[in-house]
């Protein structure tokens, strides 16, 4: 398991290594400084905004995943008014520090188990990797999820080949490790596996007990404690909602195992392998397993959407770009199956990251400017309600165009995972849960119209008219009596109709805000 000694071609790419990295890091900040976030993102800093300002999760705010989802972005939303910055601005710098942060402890670990001596082609593929692989799912909870591994997986990669890393740094990764299983707790399989390989690699079951994986799970029981403590009405509450009407809802396994993202990490495992084996050093093992991990993460969760293959072919695109400089690289290269697969995942790579960013101009930022210039010109400080179960109606809109969200939640997801639920489950059971879930969301509707009357109604009517699903109750809809259309803008996936508040149509609410509220 030795490796290839660093040539004089390494120290000269040394060289250029900082350079290269700065280059990146300056590209990524650019683009998502100009950039919204994600809806998911954007979302969360709302939850985190809300929470601060007093509201309760769960109670309050309604959110579907866990704690840790909102937690993750709180210390941003913190500190953002204390540094005169928004909280989009600093979430985004917050990523980028985190993976950069990610980076320089694992290659800390690497270097000092010489595991992978060369610390500037780590630098390199991990960044690539991590700043700019994740075009279109930059700062997603998976994308911190992979950067708190990074650190955990170098560890048990020293674990398992016997080699000495200083103590703080095994904590540390450990306490990484536990949080990328509290982001989401299928995770775990990504940790679990390499510790697993570790234990087989030393026939012994002390690397489980090892300091990382002590860490680790020590900081996974915190959190869970925490959550039980802090929001017990997520296990009460929401978890059933979720595993009733949402989990169920997945898409075909073959439409899953297609999607661009799962192409690439199988893309990257082949030429990976066919470059430099899967058996050519510890920390190669420890990345396929965590790799394989993630991918069965993808798997469990049965969307086959992009943010969720994140991880999994983060980890298959640092061991791709590291294979070469792994034991009997060389002499593999040399095999026309090898070149031919690893110019297909270089080609898939770097197609992936512009198709990325030519699809988020194309069809989902010119909405978003279009929807913001529309509301802004109906006035300022806009309170904003959506009819629609696609939170990319709302977030990151109602952040863009400077209005505030008056949902309690970031769409009529309860409602929209209920219809979909009772379409590929015929029967009276399924039926009386989605009766029961649409009759929640209605509910919870015309309780944020009573209490926080919105100045615009945005309803969106592409798959599903839901303007006229809110109607439907009689009380919601002599509250949208008050609202006339404005606006209807159609563009790509989202097609959505304006409305705003007509003081003259009820004398119970007031008129349209057109300027700023004192």
């Amino acid at each position: 398991m030795s490796l290839v000694a660093a040539e004089p071609s390494s120290a000269r790419f040394a060289i250029g290594a900082p350079l290269i990295v700065a280059l990146l890091v300056a590209a990524s900040v650019a683009l998502h400084l100009v950039w919204p976030l994600q809806e998911d993102t954007s979302w969360l800093l709302t939850v985190g905004q809300r929470m601060l300002a007093g509201r309760t999760l769960y109670t309050d705010i309604l959110e579907l995943n866990p704690p840790m989802s909102a937690w993750l972005f709180l210390p941003w939303v913190w500190l953002a008014p204390k540094l005169g910055m928004s909280a989009d601005v600093l979430t985004a710098l917050g990523t980028i520090a985190v993976c950069l942060g990610s980076i320089a402890l694992a290659a800390r670990i690497l270097v000092a188990s010489r595991l992978f001596p060369d610390r500037a082609a780590f630098w390199i593929v991990a960044s690539i990797a991590l700043l700019v692989t994740p075009v279109l799912t930059f700062a997603q909870r998976e994308h911190f999820a992979v950067a708190f591994a990074l650190p955990m997986l170098a560890a048990v990669a020293a674990r398992a080949a016997g080699r000495s890393v200083p103590t703080w740094a095994l904590v540390v990764a450990g306490v990484c490790g536990g949080l990328a299983m509290a982001v989401k707790p299928h995770f775990a399989l990504a940790i679990l596996l390499p510790a697993f390989y570790a234990a087989a690699m030393r026939r012994s079951l002390w690397p489980l007990f090892g300091t990382e994986c002590l860490a680790a799970g020590a900081t996974f029981a915190a959190y869970l404690a925490a959550a039980l403590a802090l929001h017990p009405e997520y296990f009460s509450d929401m978890l059933p909602i979720a595993a009733a009407i949402y989990v169920p809802n997945r898409n075909p396994l073959d439409v899953v195992l297609t999607r661009p993202f799962a192409v690439l990490t199988y893309l990257c495992l082949v030429a990976w392998h066919l470059r430099a084996g899967f058996r050519a050093t510890p920390f190669s093992n420890v990345l396929l397993a965590a790799t394989i991990g993630f991918l069965a993460a993808y798997l469990v969760q049965g969307r086959g959407w992009t943010y969720h293959a994140l991880p999994a072919a983060t980890l298959a695109t640092i061991g791709f770009g590291l294979s070469p400089f792994w034991k009997d690289a060389d002499r593999a290269a040399k095999r026309t199956s090898t070149s031919v697969f690893a110019s297909l995942a270089s080609g898939l790579l770097a197609l992936t990251a512009a198709a990325n960013v030519i699809e988020r101009e194309r069809d989902e930022l010119p909405f978003i400017r279009q929807t913001a210039e529309t509301l802004r010109g109906l006035g300022a400080d806009l309170k904003v309600a959506v009819l629609s179960d696609e939170i990319a109606v709302g977030s990151p809109l109602h952040r863009v165009a400077g209005a505030r969200l008056v949902n309690s939640g970031p769409a009529l997801w309860i409602a929209g995972n209920a219809y979909a639920f009772c379409a590929t489950h015929p029967g009276d059971e399924a039926r009386q849960a989605c009766d029961r879930a649409i009759a929640r969301e209605r509910a919870t509707l015309l309780d944020d119209l009573r209490r926080d009357p919105p100045d615009i109604v945005i309803a969106d009517k592409k798959a599903r008219d839901w303007l006229a699903w809110a109607r439907e109750d009689p009380e919601t809809a002599k509250i949208l009596a008050a609202y006339r259309p404005r606006a209807i803008i159609d563009h790509a996936n989202l097609k959505v109709e304006i409305l705003a508040r007509d003081g003259s149509a009820s004398p119970n609410v007031p008129p349209l805000n057109s300027g700023p509220r004192p």
